[in-house]
């Protein structure tokens, strides 16, 4: 599917459409991260959340019209974003039984929020009640790096152990593991922040890197999360993201109280690269 939208409505339909927006994703190598593609969508005048560019990428249904705006101009550029627009309100007064709040996406917990319609233009629909959950959870989060970082290992519940994350997930996907997220180490490099944060209740790690230089536009953040004892290992998390002001790894789980996760991150200004100083590991 070209961003020109030529395929004939006799051919087209939901799923298809719904096909067309993750090849948009897919024909990166590798596929941008959800919190790439809301990064670039603010950069050119569409902002939104991590999470609403994942709910596009996994939607089941038509989404947003706003939520799309977002998805296709950063994927695709502002010359595509209208025929989409196009296609979709096809679709939605040719589709019975889909209305706007249903499309509405649930908010994610990590990155920013979507802006709030204005009162008059709001409906209540079931996504409501999920926000509203996810809103009383987050208030309700509690930090302590040393205590939460020493006094709960991992490997010490068996059941618990069962619904941890795998090493290599998302962490922008995985709310319980945002809800007590915290700083746990983090240095100034002058241009960037570079960032060890860790969930207690995911018992798992992961590097971030915020720019300070306000300079995404044209540059690249990259950034390696690993076990300190085995820094080339199958659990290393990387990621490498242009045209962004920040961007986070992959998770690791840890396999132990004795396991340390270390991070490692750079920025580009032009043509010279800006490296820590040093990693920071737990």
């Amino acid at each position: 599917m070209n961003n020109d939208q030529t395929r004939s409505d006799e051919d087209d339909s939901v799923d298809a459409f719904l096909a067309d927006l993750r090849m948009l994703r897919d024909r990166h190598n590798p596929p941008r991260s959800f919190k790439g593609i809301a990064q670039t969508a603010g950069q050119r005048g569409k902002p939104t959340s991590h999470g609403s560019m994942h709910n596009v990428y996994r939607a089941t249904d038509l989404p947003t019209e706003s939520a799309l705006r977002s998805y296709v101009v950063a994927l695709a550029g502002r010359d595509a974003v209208e025929p989409w627009v196009t296609r979709r309100e096809s679709l939605s007064q040719n589709t019975p039984g889909i209305s706007e709040s249903d499309r509405e996406p649930a908010h994610a917990a990590f990155g920013q929020q979507p802006a709030e319609a204005p009162r008059s233009a709001r409906r209540p629909g079931r996504w409501w009640w999920i926000t509203a959950v996810a809103v009383l959870v987050l208030s309700n989060v509690t930090t302590g790096v040393v205590v939460a970082w020493s006094t709960q290992p991992a490997g010490s519940d068996t059941d618990s152990n069962s619904l941890l994350p795998a090493t290599g997930t998302d962490p922008g996907t995985q709310p319980e593991c945002l809800d007590d997220v915290v700083v746990a180490a983090s240095s100034n490099e002058g241009q960037f922040l570079l960032k060890l944060l860790y969930s207690a209740t995911c018992q798992s790690a992961w590097g971030k890197v915020d720019r300070t230089d306000n300079r995404g536009e044209g540059n690249t953040i990259s950034l390696t999360a690993y076990r300190r004892a085995d820094p080339e290992g199958p659990a290393t998390q990387r990621a490498v993201e242009p045209d962004v002001q920040s961007a986070y790894t992959a998770l690791i789980v840890r396999e132990d109280a004795a396991d340390r996760i270390c991070v490692s991150g750079a920025v580009t200004v032009g043509a010279e690269t800006i490296e820590a100083s040093r990693p920071l590991c737990n």
